[in-house]
């Protein structure tokens, strides 16, 4: 049933003006070089691409509400997504930057261990990253979720150093914080040592534990840790018991 805005029941059609831009780009493209030139993959690329140009789909629309409006599956879409990027001359080396700047400073983070996850929809982006950090000496690790991207928290702390201002630094350091990532300031790093250290904890090691707290740490805090240790063991073993 349709509607007189434009739209059916249950999907979203082209407007008028978005359906006679559709047709002059396609007519243009389509008879460019020759007519009948281009290949079914590339007849599928030329539509999507016009199908964003016109704006019936958006930048804001997820890969999952593509894929359920064009009724394909969203690793089509990623693939046709990840071709039409590569195909845009206006992206270049400065707008993807721009793109994992913005996309750092609103990434929501996750710490597992020693690595950082978050996710990345966009492929080029994903792949873009990805290759900054193995430019650096990581590999990253998207092979349960493509959009998903995991990383060693180093590089991942040099790649944030190398591309982001410090303004945009700081809104990424609060993030990890809050996910768990020690701060960088003396206070995160003994957090840090302490978390290396506390499974070591739970049973006779604890005294050996505090130990190497000790040698973690600068003389000047030495004798307190010295002072202290038992009440630390103690602590520690209640805290994992």
């Amino acid at each position: 049933m349709a509607k007189d805005d434009g739209t059916v029941v249950g999907t979203v059609a082209l407007t008028d003006d978005q359906r006679a831009r559709f047709a002059r780009g396609f007519l243009d493209r389509y008879l460019t070089p020759a007519f009948g030139s281009l290949t079914k993959a590339e007849l599928d690329l030329l539509v999507f691409s016009l199908l964003h140009e016109v704006g019936y789909l958006r930048p804001s629309d997820s890969q999952y509400d593509i894929a359920r409006r064009l009724r394909v599956t969203p690793a089509r879409v990623r693939s046709l997504t990840m071709q039409m990027e590569l195909r845009d001359t206006t992206q270049t080396e400065s707008s993807l930057v721009t793109r994992i700047v913005d996309c750092l400073s609103s990434a929501r983070f996750v710490k597992d261990g020693a690595m950082i996850s978050f996710g990345v929809e966009d492929p080029l982006l994903s792949a873009d990253i990805a290759a900054r950090l193995k430019a650096l000496g990581a590999i990253t690790d998207s092979s349960f979720n493509r959009e998903i991207v995991k990383v060693p928290r180093d590089a991942f702390a040099d790649l944030v150093a190398a591309l982001l201002p410090a303004d945009r630094r700081d809104v990424v350091r609060k993030a990890l914080v809050q996910a768990g990532v020690p701060d960088g300031s003396w206070k995160g790093v003994v957090r840090g040592a302490l978390a290396k250290v506390a499974e070591k904890v739970a049973g006779a090691a604890g005294e050996e534990a505090t130990k190497q707290l000790q040698d973690l740490a600068g003389p000047a805090i030495k004798d307190l840790f010295e002072s202290v240790g038992k009440q630390i063991t103690t602590r520690w073993k209640s805290l994992v018991s």
